[in-house]
């Protein structure tokens, strides 16, 4: 599980930057062409995030947390996100059809302290939109005195996180889907909602969103956080 994802020397980020705005650690697009999983299941995308370009220009790309090989020229970035907005009509899912009255704008949650920021560890795990985790992941993340003294620290187990849902390929798929899932592992010593001294396999959501300007960005949540 290494730290951090750069590029396999000067010629791959020339390759990158010749496709026009792929790079290591773009969210993509799988183009028709050359997704034949997406034909067999109907013709929906496959999303995923460049892990390596090599010197030849080939890319690998991580989709649904395996390596596949592809050359640039069948990947494309994604979409622009949509921002929600008072009026819309919900598609899909429970709330299908649903009119949105009221938007709690993602920066309100930062400024409130219901989210919290970790855009900067993201970077370096190779996510490229900012990605905050709610309170309650946030605290979850951050160990009991218990737990420091077991050896945990914030940053490894944040990593932890960021890591496991690119490498389950969760990331990918709110990316493409709205939602993906995943397990991360957690020592946990003495906590009221987890009692008794324990490792425990937690789930975990990430959820796209957007900034204020209509970016991209990623949210990770408890399953029954909204």
């Amino acid at each position: 599980m290494a730290r951090g994802a750069g590029c396999d020397g000067e010629k791959s980020q020339q390759a990158a930057t010749r496709s026009g705005v792929l790079s290591v650690g773009s969210p993509v697009q799988v183009k028709p062409d050359f997704d034949i999983p997406a034909i067999l299941r109907g013709g929906k995308p496959s999303m995923g995030v460049i892990e390596r370009i090599d010197n030849s220009g080939d890319t690998i790309v991580i989709v649904d947390g395996k390596a596949v090989p592809y050359p640039l020229e069948a990947l494309r970035a994604p979409a622009p996100f949509a921002v929600p907005a008072v009026g819309d009509i919900v598609q899909g899912g429970f709330w299908d059809g649903a009119e949105i009255i009221s938007v709690c704008a993602r920066e309100q949650l930062l400024d409130d302290g219901a989210l919290v920021d970790v855009s900067e560890l993201g970077r370096e795990a190779g996510y490229t939109v900012p990605v905050a985790l709610t309170r309650a992941v946030f605290d979850l993340v951050t160990p009991t005195e218990g737990e420091t003294a077991y050896g945990q620290d914030q940053t490894g187990r944040l990593w932890d996180v960021l890591w496991m849902a690119r490498a389950m390929g969760a990331a990918q798929k709110a990316a493409h889907e709205g939602e993906g899932r995943f397990q991360c592992w957690f020592v946990l010593r003495n906590r009221d909602e987890y009692p008794g001294r324990r490792k425990l396999l937690i789930e975990l959501k990430v959820t796209l969103d957007a900034t204020g300007e209509g970016d991209p960005a990623l949210t990770v949540s408890l399953p029954e956080e909204d």
